[in-house]
């Protein structure tokens, strides 16, 4: 926690509602997003378009 607090004063921080997609397979983000508070839900869509997910991110992970 220590690290994310450090961080905190050398980056821009973002607060993204609920629901919001941070980055979608058409899209390209440069730089790095670190999870202060709340969870992300990293998905891949299968062959029949349904979503699949793949991780579980919350506080802490990158």
């Amino acid at each position: 926690m220590e690290d994310l607090m450090e961080m905190e004063e050398l980056t821009r921080i973002t607060v993204v509602p609920k629901n919001t997609y941070i980055q979608t397979p058409t899209t390209f983000s440069e730089g790095l997003f670190f999870v202060k508070k709340g969870k992300v839900r990293l998905y891949r869509l299968n062959a029949d378009g349904k979503q699949f997910t793949s991780h579980i991110l919350s506080e802490g992970n990158v």
